[in-house]
């Protein structure tokens, strides 16, 4: 059934993998806890994809022992890979190694003793060396499910694999595993929806509060353990088993709906559809649908509601553009919601509350109808874009037939019930004041008269009050009509204020620029003083340096070094005593 609705069939088969890459799964997790270049003994090797992913990624040495070592195929990842009954062998006189880590994966649920097997691993352990197990849960939602329905159906694979002899949950297996000194270092978890395992999962009769109740428990969804564990004595006596606990499961049930779109005459195809998995137990879905880019438009959208029989409410269904422009919504009807193309296993069940959408039934796991959508608006459908659903979760036939209907009626019932018996004590006020009227008028005629001239004056007052709640209409109005002057007297002089307030801020701009130019002007004025201050200032320091030059000839000239550089000078001078 999941393979026609356009999911992988082969993501059923959670033992037979060929590749560890991909979605998380046991094989991926326990290589995790696996340090580079250890030396790991894999018991129970089957198909040998462990050892070559340790091998080629982890770069381990890695020894193998199976019952049948030829379904490794090739067993070139592995050191050594031993023939062996695990169920009779003694390990030790296989192998003579200690070892970093010792593997099991998915290995003693096949086996008669366990406690056997694992008690020998102490001895082909490194001190501080790692035991690393994959178990699979019995207490899978999915297999639980089967047993509510009084199914036990062993299968060639998954937790109920023909060949399994032992079953465990998170509490047997720590008890187990302490029984054998074996301490639990860490609990991982592979968590699968119950679609997605080997189980023909759809337990239709199941009302939204089982499910509920089904998927809180704890460990509900969790499909295998991983553990990483070592031998200590110590800790594995302290082991105390506590009871799990209900808690919010990380994974939902689920539902699945689809959209297929074709073009011409082409049938619709798993390859034209888009798949989206629902949540069981909320009562709204907004399921969106991405479209992609149809060159040649498309003919038609089919919807398939739900992958099960059962009641879904649709709320509403919308086309958007790829920039989230509404091309086309649903009205809301269930005579518009069929009206156009084919459809099968699905019909209306109830449209009595229409602005809530139209109650369809599913018939089958079959169930689908091609949207109402205008052919004109699908053949110019070429960009893609989303198509936006709201629906409920399928319920059960059982659960849902009668239960709206059945609250619609006592909530009427209860209503007029409430309604009737306030009518009748009206009715009754009344007549008990009626009769006690007439009574009193019967015994006594001027009570009568005296009554009938109080009614009168009553009615003079009613017609009194009656003026005054005029007048105070009319002096309301007044004051309302007023109020609307003042009002408009208000705005008007508002205006006036912004008009004058407009004219200051145009005189303000106006001096503004005229302040901008008028420093823009200063500033090149400052500038172009500073510059030839600047000039001037050179020029000054240039003649400051020829005088200075200057001065420097003249003592040079004055100075005895002069005088002396000049011998006949400096006689003549002498002579005729010109130098003192």
């Amino acid at each position: 059934m999941m393979q026609e609705r356009g999911l992988d069939s082969d993501s059923r088969h959670i033992y037979q993998r060929t590749d560890v890459s991909g979605e998380r799964n046991s094989i991926q997790v326990i290589c995790d806890k696996v340090q580079p270049e250890s030396l790991v003994l894999d018991l129970g090797s089957g198909s040998g994809l462990l050892g070559q992913y340790l091998h080629t990624q982890k770069h381990c040495i890695v020894d193998g022992i199976d019952q049948y070592p030829e379904q490794a195929g090739d067993s070139a990842h592995y050191r050594n890979l031993l023939r062996a009954d695990l169920e009779t062998v003694e390990l030790a006189t296989l192998v003579s190694d200690q070892y970093d880590v010792i593997v099991c994966a998915d290995l003693i649920e096949h086996l008669k003793q366990p406690e056997k097997l694992l008690g020998q691993l102490n001895e082909l352990l490194k001190p501080g060396g790692r035991l690393v197990l994959s178990i699979p849960n019995v207490a899978h939602i999915a297999l639980v499910s089967d047993l509510i329905e009084g199914i036990f159906e062993y299968r060639q694979e998954g937790l109920l694999d023909a060949t399994h002899l032992r079953f465990y949950t998170r509490a047997s297996l720590s008890r187990m595993l302490s029984t054998c000194g074996i301490a639990i270092n860490d609990i991982d978890t592979i968590e699968l929806d119950p679609r997605e395992t080997e189980f023909e999962y759809c337990p239709d009769s199941f009302s939204p509060g089982l499910y509920d109740l089904l998927a809180s428990r704890a460990d509900s969804l969790t499909y295998q353990f991983i553990v990483d564990a070592e031998f200590d004595q110590n800790r594995a006596e302290q082991y105390q088993e506590t009871k799990p606990s209900a808690g919010e499961s990380p994974v939902h049930l689920s539902f699945l709906t689809q959209l297929y779109w074709r073009s011409g005459t082409d049938d619709y195809s798993d390859a034209r559809s888009e798949s989206a998995i629902g949540k069981i137990g909320e009562e709204k879905q907004h399921i969106v649908f991405s479209l992609p880019k149809l060159p040649n438009g498309c003919a038609a959208l089919r919807l398939d509601i739900t992958d099960r029989p059962g009641y879904v409410r649709i709320e509403s269904i919308r086309l958007l553009s790829p920039i989230d422009t509404l091309l086309w919504q649903w009205e809301g009807d269930a005579q518009s919601l069929f009206a156009f193309g084919h459809r099968q296993g699905v019909g209306v069940a109830d449209n009595t509350s229409a602005e809530h959408g139209v109650v369809v039934l599913a018939n089958s796991a079959e169930g689908f109808f091609e949207l109402p959508i205008p052919a004109s608006l699908l053949n110019d459908f070429t960009d893609g874009g989303t198509l936006e659903v709201v629906h409920s979760f399928p319920m059960s036939a059982d659960y849902m037939a009668l239960s709206p209907r059945l609250t619609e009626i006592y909530d009427r019932q209860t209503q007029q019930i409430d309604h009737l018996t306030k009518r009748i004590e009206t009715l009754n006020s009344q007549l008990a004041l009626s009769d006690a009227r007439r009574k009193s008028q019967d015994s006594n005629p001027g009570q009568r008269e005296e009554l009938i001239i109080n009614q009168q004056h009553e009615i003079e007052e009613l017609k009194h009050l009656t003026e005054l709640q005029i007048q105070q209409i009319l002096e309301r109005e007044q004051l309302i009509e007023e109020r609307d002057h003042w009002l408009l007297e208000k705005q008007d002089r508002a205006e006036r204020q912004y008009q004058k307030m407009q004219h200051m801020e145009d005189l303000m701009k106006k001096h503004h620029i005229d302040i901008t130019q008028r420093t823009s002007q200063v500033e090149s004025r400052e500038q172009t003083i500073g510059q030839e201050l600047q000039t001037r200032d050179d020029s000054i320091t240039d003649l400051h340096r020829e005088i200075e030059s200057l001065q420097e000839r003249l003592q040079y000239q004055m100075s005895m070094t002069f005088w002396l550089s000049r011998p006949l000078i400096f006689v003549r001078d002498r002579f005729f005593n010109k130098i003192p």
